[in-house]
Order: structure tokens, then C-alpha cells, then sequence
């Protein structure tokens, strides 16, 4: 059969990710997905968007410092209660949920704890908080922090 994934909250990354996945041809639930273009179909329930999803695409971190899932109102123990026994979820910086995930029967995968993701997102990381040389009026001043 074919594959269905569920596309879950988050930023524009999320967005993406359910394009391409669409576009190679898989079945594509989402919930609370930006949608910057109009071009998706109508916004599902978590329900709807969960109903026979083998994978889940969390975002990157998946949850808020409240516990709940990035760009959404929907708290941790709600969303593992609607995921089925088996299913495959993959997000960013789980932390403890993962463990709870596994104890519910799920199959949780942290990006960020892969070695291979870890190391590729060291990189853009490392450059977007190098330091950054300001003079004004003639002091030198160091700026770190994000940039773009």
C-alpha cells in the first residue's frame, strides 16, 4: 500500500515538507501546517490528519516551552492519544515525550539526536551565531546572536 504521512504544526519547514511528500506521491494529513500560498487543501482536524498516518512529521523543536506541539494549542499527552500503536513519529528535540511515546507503542525518532542531523545543523547553527564586528562612532563593538 501506500504510505500515509501526518504533517503536524510547526513553521514553514512544515509546509515544505508536506509539499514534497505530496509530491512524490504519498498520502499527506495535516494539522495547523502554514500555508503561505493558499495552495493546500483545507486544514484538517488533528483527528482527520492523524487517521491513518504510519509517520508523523513533528517540527523542529516539536514542542513549546508549555508543553505544547509547536505552532498549535494541542498539549503532549492529547497528541499521543490520538496517535495509534506502531506509528512512526519523527520531530525535533522530543526530550522526555519520547520516552512516553515508546511506552504507548510508537516508534519515535529524534532528528537532533542523530549524529548525522547533529553535525549538519552544527554548521548553519555555527554560522548564524558567529560574532559580527559593529563600529559606530568609533567603538568597537561584538555582536553574537542570530542573523540572517
Amino acid at each position: 500500500g501506500q504510505e500515509t504521512f501526518a504533517v503536524l504544526g510547526g513553521d514553514l519547514r512544515q509546509y515544505w515538507v508536506a509539499q514534497g511528500l505530496e509530491k512524490l506521491g504519498y498520502r499527506v494529513g495535516r494539522y495547523a501546517v502554514s500555508d503561505p500560498a493558499g495552495s493546500m487543501p483545507r486544514t484538517q482536524t488533528l483527528q482527520e490528519a492523524l487517521s491513518a498516518a504510519e509517520f508523523v512529521i513533528l517540527p523542529v523543536p516539536a514542542f513549546q516551552g508549555d508543553g505544547t506541539l509547536t505552532g498549535t494549542t494541542v498539549g503532549q499527552t492529547a497528541l499521543l492519544a490520538e496517535m495509534a500503536p506502531g506509528t512512526w513519529v519523527f520531530g525535533g528535540r522530543l526530550g522526555d515525550w519520547s520516552a512516553e511515546a515508546a511506552d504507548r507503542g510508537l516508534h519515535p525518532v529524534d532528528y537532533l539526536a542523530l549524529e548525522e542531523m547533529a553535525v549538519a545543523n552544527a554548521i548553519p547553527t555555527a554560522a548564524a551565531i558567529s560574532p559580527s564586528i559593529i563600529v559606530r562612532n568609533n567603538v568597537k563593538s561584538y555582536l553574537y546572536g542570530y542573523y540572517f
